[in-house]
């Protein structure tokens, strides 16, 4: 009977599992599938049924087969204040305090976190 798991090699040439990274308030459409060793940014959107290859920049939206990036979904300074903020560790009362703000970014960003900043 043949033994499963020998190896003759004295050092791990393949890794054969990568983590793979998931960010906060990311989104991943049916169907899609990420790769072994990938990290999805914060905030990104993966399309339905697309594959992502390639790590994803926080806050973009990313579709088709291979993946690529179709738009960011907020500007470089709004993006930048939001994973600032690190909203998503907020309590539940801070973020019942300021959901209304959630449906719109430059309202959320200007009336909180630029008023809020020492808020805890």
């Amino acid at each position: 009977m043949e033994r499963v798991g020998v190896t003759f090699s004295s050092v791990d040439l393949l890794q054969e599992n990568k983590e793979i990274m998931i960010g906060n308030d990311v989104w991943v459409g049916a169907n899609a599938i990420i790769l072994d060793g990938i990290a999805v940014g914060s905030g990104s959107i993966v399309g339905a049924g697309s594959v992502v290859t390639r790590d994803v920049a926080p806050y973009t939206f990313v579709g088709g087969v291979p993946a690529i990036a179709k738009k960011k979904r907020f500007s470089d300074e709004q993006i930048e204040r939001l994973l600032q903020s690190r909203w998503w560790d907020w309590s539940t009362d801070k973020l019942r305090k300021h959901a209304p703000g959630f449906a719109d970014a430059s309202r959320f960003i200007e009336e909180v976190l630029m008023r809020n900043e020492d808020e805890p």
